[in-house]
This record gives C-alpha cells, structure tokens and sequence, in this order.
C-alpha cells in the first residue's frame, strides 16, 4: 500500500504564509507605487506671460532633462524650436521649496534661476494668485559638436521685463 505523503506542520504553513505575504506586498508596491501620477492641478487660473521677443531668461539645470529635450525637439535637431512653456511653483521640492519647474509638453526641462523663481513668486503673491501656473513661450536651442556628435541643449524664455504687466 502506497504511502501518503506527509502534510506540512505548523511552522512550515505560517512561514509559507509570511513569504506569500511579503511576495504580495512587494508586487503592490511595486504596481502602485511606481506607477506614473499625475500633477495635482491648480485650482487657480492659468497665467499668459507674454514677453517683447527676446528671450532673456535662461533655464537652468536643463541638462539633467536631456531626454525630455530629445523627446520634445525630436529628430529636428538643426534650428532653434520655439514652444510654448508651462511655470509651477514647487512647494515639495526636495532642495528648495521655493523652486519653479520649468515644463513643455509636460516633460520637466529645467528650473528657473534662484532669483528669478523668487521675484516669479513674488509677482504672484502681488496679484493675488500665489499658486497660479503661467503660460509663456520658450526658445529651445541645440549647438551639435563635431566631435563625438553630442549636443547641448539651453532653453530661454520669453518673459515680461520689469515693470512690465505681461500682457
């Protein structure tokens, strides 16, 4: 007579149970956590920035968002793209919470300067909308090197100058 086989213990059930846990908490996280969120939308209406042309205002840190540039300008990397640019006040940002993201076709391609930033909220904070986002155009620029055929990309924008209302 062919013997049974042996049914698992108490011990062994509530470590099998403690992985299968683990291994399904683990798949949650990874599934819901690292799945892309969209950006909470302002309550506050959307500003239109309109400057004299000249593109004056630099973006900085634009090289850590080569790839969204890349994805932006596409394989037209020969003139200069003019886009139109969106300005968010960051409140969570790690390193300064007084930052503005600087983003185009909802692709984060840089921050405006410190100073900048600050007389940005400052203007805001005036009129009367401190957590607005703004609208202007940007000016995105691409110098190729002949050696290795790398680029560069800088991103300008085109914002009212001082004293001026911006519209």
């Amino acid at each position: 007579m062919p013997q049974r086989p042996a049914l698992p213990s108490q011990d062994e059930m509530t470590i099998f149970l403690v992985v299968l846990l683990l291994v399904a908490a683990g798949a949650a996280w990874h599934y819901f956590g690292k799945r892309k969120r969209s950006a909470p939308t302002s309550r506050q209406p959307a500003l239109r920035l309109r400057g004299d042309g000249t593109y004056n205002s630099a973006v900085v840190g634009v090289a850590r968002f080569r790839a969204a540039l890349e994805d932006v300008c596409g394989s037209d990397q020969r003139d200069d793209k003019v886009v139109e640019a969106l300005l968010v006040p960051e409140h969570d940002a790690a390193r300064d919470r007084k930052s503005v993201r600087v983003e185009v076709e909802g692709n984060t391609v840089g921050y405006l300067p410190a100073n900048l930033a600050e007389a940005y909220r400052k203007r805001l904070l005036e009129s009367g909308y401190p957590e607005a986002r703004s609208v202007c155009n940007a000016k995105i620029s691409i110098r190729l090197h002949s050696v290795g055929g790398d680029s560069d990309f800088t991103v300008r924008l085109d914002l009212p100058q001082k004293g001026s209302t911006g519209k």
